[in-house]
């Protein structure tokens, strides 16, 4: 069996290219043109990414499981132009203009349409579980979604009216758009929501949360909406675990019992600025929080026991103030840390529980020595660090550390590290003994690559190394010769000397796109991208 793109400049017959191979799989990039029977039977996933012109009926093999229509796709889908025994169907356009056109497809368990112009008014395939509407904006009619429904996205431009009985009780996922009559429906709102949903997405939401809408099988809330979904006490569900406001939400004001204990992930809008303690004295956080993200421009002072004992990952993006020492609860494991105002980092900042740190691109304080605590394993500097890296820095713990710094001369590692990422930038080249003898895994990325790839500068036990990008032919004396994998990255194009692979080396990691004549791998057989190459200059090549 074998999947294979296509990239057609022409409109070439694919039946014959493929007569005395069994294809299941045909990809097209550029628009295709075909007529009946010119697609071999037996393939199973068609796509036509940018899409196939014009469509009639017998086009498509029977054998068709799963059908993507790029954009340029048309004029239009009929009934009977669709193979009965598709089970996914993708539709990147409007070539779909009426819903019975797909009726007949009784095995149809996926579909996409990125835009539908007509009212629901006709039942959907019952075998259906997963649909979405991307560019939808029409009534739909009671009874029309299939019972076996798990999964419905409405899309974002959806703003009718929801009603009791639109949604079937299968429904387990929605990404919810539309609006609620509140006097309407006041005595029905429990019934709007299926009482089986569990992840709640909400795409286009314009109305609020009234107590008694979300059904307590809830157990995922993400709001995306830019209208103001006003979020009433006690209409959250007492089930919820995660609430995610998404970087559309434009207001939000946290009080106190609105979040149920019951949630431990909670991911806070861009625009939130209040205290975690309000005025009375109460946190507004609920006490099993084990997961917090404040994601926007946050310019209100931590304080001690305002954030609760059973927090774990914590995400600070953007934080202009600066932090008092033992404030953080030591219950930490994973902090995401910028506090860009913040000109030098002090001991007890951290807490001795975090095992994990990511400074993200605002910090760029300096670290005093002992500022870190030796519980932590990994670090990573997410920009290009501008101060010097003084022994006691960086604990003995670590063990993985990703880094990027203006001066090399001025980071001193300690010898626990095993697992090193580091960028080299313009006129920064390694030198012996930088490099920890402790590490085995080594990722080097930068500009200034080629000087840097001397065996003198590895340390012995190094058995992984991937450097990337690398514009220039590989020669004898660049890599330590204990290596097990030796990766070139994503975009290496250049030549290589057989001389210059270590014999250790059990894997060698190119890109799908190498040309393997490029490689003088006479009489050698060596492992490539986990498939067993043995390359030989004769007639008999076999890859």
């Amino acid at each position: 069996m074998f999947n294979i793109i296509v990239e057609l400049y022409c409109n070439t017959l694919i039946k014959d290219l493929t007569k005395n191979i069994n294809i299941q799989q045909i990809t097209f990039d550029y628009q295709c043109s075909f007529k009946e029977g010119d697609l071999p039977q037996g393939i199973v996933d068609l796509e036509f990414l940018t899409g196939v012109y014009p469509i009639s009926s017998g086009l498509f093999p029977n054998t068709l499981k799963q059908l993507y229509l790029g954009e340029d796709s048309g004029p239009e889908i009929t009934k009977q132009m669709l193979p009965l025994g598709l089970t996914n169907l993708l539709v990147d356009n409007n070539i779909v203009l009426d819903i019975t056109s797909l009726n007949h497809l009784t095995f149809l368990k996926s579909l996409f349409l990125y835009s539908f112009e007509n009212p629901l008014d006709t039942p959907l395939p019952k075998s259906l579980e997963d649909l979405t509407l991307s560019n939808f904006n029409q009534p739909i009619h009671k009874g029309v979604l299939p019972l076996g429904l798990k999964t419905f996205m409405m899309g974002d431009d959806f703003d009718q009216d929801l009603y009791p009985g639109m949604f079937p009780d299968t429904l387990t996922e929605l990404g919810l758009s539309g609006q609620l009559d509140f006097e309407t429906h006041k005595d029905q709102i429990h019934q709007i929501l299926p009482k089986s949903l569990t992840k709640l997405k909400c795409l286009n939401y314009m109305s609020p949360f009234y107590v008694g809408f979300l059904p307590e099988s809830l157990e995922r809330i993400t709001m995306n909406s830019q209208h103001e979904n006003k979020v009433f006490p006690a209409s959250l569900p007492n089930n919820l675990k995660t609430l995610i406001f998404g970087k559309e939400y434009k207001t939000f004001t946290l009080q106190r019992d609105v979040i149920p204990p019951s949630v431990t992930y909670l991911s806070l809008p861009v625009v939130f600025d209040q205290e975690f303690i309000d005025q009375d004295g109460f946190n507004i956080l609920p006490p099993n929080l084990t997961y917090l993200a404040i994601g926007g421009d946050y310019r209100r002072k931590f304080i001690k026991n305002s954030l609760p004992n059973s927090l774990k990952t914590l995400w600070l993006t953007t934080y202009k103030l600066s932090f008092e020492p033992n404030v953080l609860p030591n219950s930490i494991h994973t902090l995401f840390f910028d506090c860009s105002s913040l000109e030098t980092l002090k001991p007890n900042v951290i807490p001795p529980s975090v095992t994990k740190l990511i400074f993200l691109r605002g910090f760029n304080a300096y670290i005093e020595p002992n500022a870190l605590p030796n519980s932590i394993t990994q670090i990573v500097f997410r920009e290009r660090y501008r101060h010097v890296i003084l022994p006691g820095v960086l604990p003995n713990s670590l063990s993985s550390l990703q880094l990027s710094v203006f001066d090399l001369t001025d980071v001193f590692l300690p010898n626990n590290i095993t697992h090193l990422t580091i960028e080299l930038h313009k006129d920064q080249c390694l030198f012996a003994n930088f490099i920890p003898l402790s590490v085995k895994k080594l990722l080097i990325s930068g500009s200034s690559l080629r000087d840097s790839l001397k065996k003198e500068f590895f340390p012995p036990n190094l058995t992984f190394l991937k450097v990337a990008p690398i514009h220039f032919p590989l020669e004898p004396g660049m890599f330590p010769p204990n290596l097990h994998t030796l990766d070139l990255g994503s975009y290496f194009n250049q030549s290589i000397n057989i001389n210059s692979i270590p014999p250790s080396v059990k894997y060698l990691c190119l890109p799908k796109t190498y040309d393997l004549k490029k490689a003088n791998f006479q009489s050698t057989t060596i492992p490539i991208l986990g498939t067993s190459l043995s390359y030989k200059e004769n007639n008999n090549n076999n890859m």
